[in-house]
């Protein structure tokens, strides 16, 4: 599957400040061509992340520095609810010759008369049927330390104080859309063969029977 990734580092300073800043974003999407069936609806899988990782080191004086450490990362991630082994698992029992997966741009389940040799799903529908995932998380996590140094008192001697903060953050959306399924009929009176089979509206998960205009 396509995968982009890109990486910024910026890092510089003096003697007394010294910074390091690193920002990155990775986008990867899905091997399945699910075609533009609905344009609000996608089961293809797809994850996005954004990291930020930022370091600041100060010298306020001979005896004081201060550091601070901050990182962030934010993901977006949407993902089919069937499982893989069944998306796969229908396509290696699908027989091609069998039954269209689409026809007129609708999705076909069976063909009248062939009932026997085909599947009860097509691989089309067993990735869309269940709905899918989006998942939206995000990371923070700041770092703040100090250090005094007591050489006056006993050399070697310091003073270190540490602070953290660590935060998550995580949203899951399920979302299903009804699929209408089709059944390839003969028309007895059709002169050929495109005018002998016609798509009928056949039972769906969700609602029971549908029509169609």
């Amino acid at each position: 599957s396509p995968q982009q990734q890109y990486n910024l580092n910026m890092s510089g300073g003096t003697n007394d400040v010294r910074y390091f800043v690193s920002l990155g974003f990775l986008n990867q999407d899905g091997a399945y061509k699910l075609g533009n069936f609905f344009d609000e609806f996608s089961a293809n899988p797809n994850f996005k992340r954004y990291n930020l990782r930022a370091n600041f080191d100060f010298n306020l004086s001979k005896e004081w520095s201060v550091a601070i450490k901050a990182g962030s990362e934010i993901s977006n991630s949407n993902y089919s609810r069937s499982n893989t082994s069944d998306i796969f698992g229908t396509i290696y029992s699908a027989n091609p010759m069998m039954s269209p997966v689409l026809f007129e741009d609708k999705i076909v389940r069976n063909v009248d008369g062939l009932t026997a040799l085909q599947i009860s799903n097509t691989p089309l529908y067993q990735l869309l049927w269940n709905g899918f995932n989006q998942n939206f998380s995000s990371a923070l996590n700041l770092n703040f330390a100090t250090k005094y140094k007591l050489d006056k008192i006993t050399k070697g001697l310091s003073a270190r104080v540490m602070l953290a903060y660590d935060s998550y953050y995580l949203q899951s959306v399920l979302r299903r859309k009804q699929i209408p399924l089709w059944d390839l009929r003969r028309n007895p009176a059709a002169t050929s063969f495109q005018d002998s089979i016609r798509p009928i509206a056949v039972v769906n998960q969700f609602e029971g029977p549908i029509s169609f205009d």
